[in-house]
């Protein structure tokens, strides 16, 4: 990565970061992962790649709701649905909101949880996508039994 910065390949260097973000978070060390995600996204933000940015935010609220710290996850959650609205992205928006039910779930909101989960199933359905309304159904049923 030092030469990628040293000949100024800064959006690559963007990746880089996620990607080890995303291994960290797979090795359980949300606090080096969280790190990874803030520097990529410091990086995102100049060139102003919103889908990377959405994904990021996505990463983001995944590792704090696992490190449950909630309140944090849930703005970056918000913030992701928010750049998923704008540009169309109907795959991140039940990611998103699927993400958002999950985080109410954990905090014991299982009302709205269970809201933000069939919001998710719903856009699933409406698109048609069997691969994405298997994990909405199994959230939402995860919902019903907290």
């Amino acid at each position: 990565m030092k030469i990628l910065l040293e000949v100024g390949d800064t959006f690559i260097v963007a990746t880089y970061l996620s990607n080890i973000g995303s291994i960290y978070s797979n090795k359980f060390q949300p606090q080096k992962a969280e790190e990874c995600y803030l520097k990529a996204l410091e990086i995102l933000k100049r060139f102003n790649d919103m889908d990377a940015i959405a994904a990021t935010y996505s990463n983001l609220s995944i590792i704090l709701m696992d490190a449950k710290k909630y309140k944090e996850a849930l703005a970056y959650a918000y913030e992701t649905i928010n750049l998923y609205e704008k540009n169309g992205d109907k795959l991140g928006k039940i990611i998103s909101y699927s993400n958002i039910g999950d985080i109410y779930t954990q905090m014991g909101d299982i009302t709205k949880g269970i809201k933000y989960q069939k919001i998710a199933l719903q856009l699933a359905i409406e698109m048609k996508s069997l691969y994405m309304m298997q994990p909405c159904y199994q959230l939402l049923a995860d919902a019903y039994k907290a």
